[in-house]
């Protein structure tokens, strides 16, 4: 791939992130090129602006959603890579074409998980149920592995378009559609769920269990759920 079709892709890239920490961080793994950024070094980069390590593995985990950077796993240890840069022998997802990112083929697969999560009724929105209903959908063209439709709804979360939220009653992560796009899934009839903590939370990009901001913590949820 060539520096001015590389250039492109960065430009573009960065002006769709807008948190400038994220801007920075996807700027260090760019020039690092094809050495990669390990863990390690995202951290301390990130900790010289104030960002705390969570904060640090929730960007990189957004990145990777929005598939702008690829993670290899090299004898226990992460490293990080502009999607363009990343090794060849990297195992890339569907909707990449001869290693390259099909903008128009990601967007109908989220289209068609957002849509899965939405009309779900009375059943569990949780992963394995998303995986079995994508996977089995008929107009699918490619075949998805579990890795695959949690990367589209890392995505869908990264974005805003999909909550993700622990069930303490089924004890799993479990998925809804925002309320103003229409509420669906388990118990969310009626609308009860729509004052849900999560849908407001400024903090669910990094709300996840045991990095210190998790549901089963969360004052709030514990409020909502007994009705205060």
């Amino acid at each position: 791939m060539n520096n001015e079709h590389l250039n492109k892709v960065l430009v573009e890239n960065y002006s769709k992130l807008e948190k400038q920490e994220a801007k920075k961080l996807y700027q260090f793994i760019v020039q690092s090129k094809s050495k990669g950024v390990s863990q390690q070094a995202a951290d301390e980069l990130m900790q010289k602006y104030g960002i705390t390590n969570t904060q640090t593995n929730a960007l990189l985990k957004n990145l990777m959603a929005r598939q702008f950077i690829q993670m290899v796993s090299n004898q226990q240890k992460k490293m990080y890579y502009m999607t363009e840069l990343a090794p060849k022998a990297l195992n890339l997802p569907p909707w990449f074409t001869n290693g390259h990112f099909d903008d128009q083929y990601a967007t109908n697969l989220m289209n068609l998980v957002k849509q899965t999560i939405q009309v779900a009724r009375q059943v569990v929105v949780n992963l394995d149920y998303i995986t079995n209903v994508v996977r089995n959908n008929p107009q699918l063209t490619s075949k998805l592995n579990e890795d695959d439709v949690k990367t589209l709804v890392n995505a869908l979360v990264a974005d805003g378009s999909v909550i993700e939220f622990e069930s303490l009653q089924h004890n799993c992560k479990c998925y809804l559609v925002p309320q103003q796009q229409g509420v669906f899934g388990p118990y969310f009839q009626g609308g009860y769920y729509k004052t849900v903590p999560c849908g407001k939370c400024q903090l669910i990009g990094l709300c996840e269990s045991g990095s210190g901001i998790e549901s089963k913590t969360c004052v709030y949820i514990q409020q909502w759920l007994k009705g205060e």
